[in-house]
């Protein structure tokens, strides 16, 4: 049994609405300060964060986009995992060189000395994280032109009938993306692709006819210039 002098937990209306009201405020402050904490740091906030969608399953050469998406990551956590250990070899100098400048007396050009290699270490560091910074947005670029060209090619093979496949007539083989044709002749064997040699003007004459002739036992070829701004009268041939 309770005592006399026992006295009740229960409060106010007034005053649980005002605890309640102060414990919101306390967890919003909370969160702003973690939003700041984070863009201070150079991250992004979690609904901010792009989500990667991955790769559809019709979508072309899916297996080597595969393969290639795990070697960038295995070669982005292998250059984080030297940086940590470049990190750790260079803390472990500071520490070796702060020991061993303890042991002479301690004087002004002692200090002045230690400071600069101090201040040089960090230097050292800090371009470290700049040149690490600039490798991985090289290597994201890259890859998200990758994703852009897959991209393009899809939708140009759907809404296209006659598909023009443009070769640099200095080196046809070099630039024809036979992988690309395979593709295209799998998916759809009614879509016609036709070659263009271009650029007949920067090689001899012989090389253009033997390559028309090489060319035109696979597929339908034609030949034009590079430049046509002078060339208003041979433009209907």
């Amino acid at each position: 049994p309770k005592g006399k002098n026992h006295s009740s937990k229960r409060t106010t209306l007034h005053q649980k609405y005002k605890i309640q009201k102060k414990v919101r405020e306390h967890h919003r402050k909370q969160r702003k300060l973690e939003k700041e904490k984070i863009k201070k740091n150079g991250g992004k906030l979690a609904y901010l964060r792009k989500k990667d969608p991955g790769v559809p399953n019709a979508w072309p050469f899916k297996e080597e986009v595969l393969r290639e998406a795990e070697e960038h990551k295995e070669k982005v956590a292998k250059q984080k995992a030297e940086e940590i250990l470049q990190r750790k070899r260079l803390r472990e100098k500071q520490r070796k060189a702060l020991q061993a400048g303890r042991a002479f007396a301690s004087s002004p050009a002692s200090e002045l000395a230690a400071l600069r290699n101090s201040a040089m270490a960090r230097q050292n560091d800090f371009e470290l994280q700049e040149e690490n910074m600039r490798s991985s947005r090289r290597n994201g670029d890259v890859e998200n032109t990758r994703r852009a060209y897959y991209r393009e090619l899809h939708k140009i093979m759907e809404n296209a009938d006659v598909i023009l496949e443009v070769l640099d007539a200095r080196d046809p083989l070099g630039c024809r993306p036979l992988e690309v044709e395979r593709y295209i002749q799998q998916k759809d064997p009614n879509k016609r692709i036709v070659l263009v040699l271009n650029k007949i003007d920067l090689v001899p004459k012989e090389n253009v006819t033997a390559w028309l002739k090489y060319l035109r036992r696979e597929l339908p070829t034609i030949a034009i210039k590079c430049s046509t701004q002078s060339q208003k009268v041979n433009l209907g041939r």
